[in-house]
């Protein structure tokens, strides 16, 4: 009690007093130390995440870009091999056109030669001529699959594409088999094939002389799970024939057709004719 009633205890805690502020005013001194260094750091890392944000942004629309343009080349590239694929088909095209109408015009010839030399009488023979090209235009539409059923009769579509090159003798052609339904998107492709085969007997095979004949028979391939069709084209009492060198559009035109099928196709040329294997599936 008397140091504290005397000037020893005020002094101590006077000068406990001015310790503690002392402190107080070194770590106010440290604090505001500390707040201008972190304000130093903040002023130096504010510019370099505005660059990172920055650049990321801008990587971000460069990968978008590039992403863009990406898209375009594929796109480009897909149209130009359209366009190639088109270009394709239609010289394609322009070539089977030109070939059919040359042929169309031997056929036409000779069904007026044929007619004339069988029918000395103009107005029977111009009468008979007119019959048989409208016979052919007829069987011509057939081979365009100008039909409107969703199926034809294999039957029909043979018959239909060889009676015009027989003039009146329908016996020189034998159609036999059995009675077989097709897609009508067969009709195109077999009434080519059929038509071309005509053709070239008319023009340099068995139906160019008046002893030739032609056998057209098909079946169905046994145990075919996608039940096939044969059909063999047999040409007998032509002129000899020999296999061509090379390979000209008609043949060409004939394996394009065969392929629209899925089928197969082989040929046999000998001396006394020609024979034509052809094999294509029907569908399940």
């Amino acid at each position: 009690m008397d140091a504290v009633n005397t000037d020893v205890g005020s002094g101590l805690m006077s000068e406990y007093r001015q310790q503690v502020e002392a402190l107080e005013a070194e770590e106010q001194v440290i604090l505001r130390s500390r707040l201008v260094h972190a304000d130093r750091i903040e002023a130096r890392t504010l510019p370099v995440l505005a660059i990172l944000v920055v650049g990321v942004a801008g990587l971000v629309l460069l990968g978008v870009w590039l992403e863009r343009r990406a898209a375009f080349a594929v796109a480009a590239a897909h149209e130009v091999e359209q366009v190639r694929a088109a270009r394709g088909r239609a010289e394609l095209l322009a070539h089977e056109l030109t070939h059919r109408v040359n042929n169309l015009f031997s056929i036409v010839l000779s069904i007026l030669s044929l007619t004339t030399r069988a029918e000395p009488d103009a107005k029977v023979a111009l009468d008979k001529s007119t019959e048989r090209i409208r016979a052919l235009s007829r069987a011509h539409a057939v081979v365009q699959g100008r039909s409107t059923e969703k199926m034809a009769s294999l039957n029909d579509v043979v018959r239909a594409t060889v009676e015009p090159y027989l003039a009146d003798d329908l016996e020189r052609v034998s159609v036999s088999g059995t009675d077989v339904e097709l897609p009508a998107s067969y009709v195109t492709s077999l009434g080519l094939i059929v038509h071309e085969l005509a053709t070239n007997a008319v023009k340099y095979g068995a139906l160019s002389l008046p002893e030739g004949r032609v056998q057209i028979t098909w079946k169905a391939v046994p145990d075919s799970p996608s039940r096939e069709i044969s059909l063999h084209w047999q040409e007998v009492g032509g002129p000899d024939v020999v296999q061509p060198e090379g390979r000209g559009f008609g043949t060409t035109m004939i394996e394009a057709a065969v392929s629209q099928l899925g089928g197969t196709v082989d040929q046999d040329w000998h001396r006394r004719g020609v024979d034509v294997w052809l094999i294509f599936p029907l569908g399940d």
